[in-house]
């Protein structure tokens, strides 16, 4: 497969509104969202661990516990097939202990996950979401979007392990296009399942399919 690339532009692709205020919501708010319509779903996961660098809309980066939430991230707009750059709607932090997951890829990036994170798998053309390391059988192999120096490019899935764990775990969501890029993986919060993998996509683009 070959890997779809973009041009760097970090000029917004949607109307966004960067003078909102992220909030924080909690667990009790979280279950109003699509993941929390399953009665089993911890929606306080689906987080990173604090070291995690995120992406900034000048292409800067950024650990997660230091983002405020007056920064605006770059992220991907799958309506545009580009990047594009949004503001935090919600933060969700969480200060205790847990544990954590190792995704690692080809290239050594490596993101802690707790509980759960959605990753874009090229392989398969569609958000994929890894929460246990009984995983890693299936998805070795697949290739991940990654941004690489202003383009999209493919890093192979490598392994998931346990990792210890951290004291505090992030979870930032997008205004509009909920995804951001962690480590420079595509990724999104995993207790949004049902507000992603809803359209096709352009065959050879990350685009949804307008038909």
């Amino acid at each position: 497969m070959n890997a779809q690339t973009t041009n760097f532009d970090t000029t917004p692709k949607t109307t966004i509104n960067p003078t909102a205020t992220a909030t924080e919501l909690s667990g009790e708010s979280l279950d109003k969202v699509s993941g929390g319509n399953d009665p089993s779903y911890d929606p306080s996961g689906s987080c990173l661990t604090p070291d995690t660098k995120i992406t900034l809309a000048d292409g800067s980066s950024k650990r997660v516990d230091k983002l405020t939430d007056d920064d605006i991230l770059l992220v991907w707009d799958f309506d545009a097939g580009a990047l594009a750059s949004a503001p935090i709607t919600f933060f969700y932090r969480v200060h205790e202990e847990a544990e954590v997951l190792r995704v690692s890829f080809s290239d050594g990036t490596s993101v802690g996950v707790v509980d759960e994170r959605v990753f874009f798998d090229l392989t398969d053309r569609k958000y994929v979401a890894i929460n246990s390391a009984d995983q890693e059988s299936e998805l070795a192999g697949h290739a991940f979007a990654k941004l690489v120096d202003g383009r999209i490019e493919e890093v192979t899935l490598t392994s998931i392990c346990p990792d210890g764990t951290t004291d505090s775990y992030y979870s930032p969501v997008l205004e509009a296009h909920f995804n951001c890029f962690a480590e420079g993986m595509l990724s999104m919060s995993g207790f949004l399942k049902g507000f992603y993998n809803v359209f096709d996509l352009e065959e050879g683009a990350l685009r949804y399919d307008a038909a």
